[in-house]
């Protein structure tokens, strides 16, 4: 299918439409939701968004996701 995957951190995959995110939870933070704009304008079938690690650092930006991935 057509897709638009996000990683945090790099990915090894050399498939088109990937997007990686620091590994570093703020500046993840900061490029969260231009990102997914980035990959929502490719107007693909699906986005596919790696999820960043269960730690108190990271469950804001896990949220965001949540709601993203629930939202209309």
């Amino acid at each position: 299918p057509n897709t638009a995957q996000l990683f945090m951190g790099e990915s090894a995959t050399t498939e088109k439409h990937i997007f990686n995110m620091p590994e570093v939870p703020g500046e993840a933070a900061e490029l969260l939701y231009d990102q997914l704009h980035q990959m929502d304008a490719l107007n693909v079938e699906a986005l596919l968004v790696e999820l960043p690690p269960e730690s108190p650092e990271w469950s804001a930006i896990r949220d965001r996701l949540q709601r993203a991935a629930h939202s209309d």
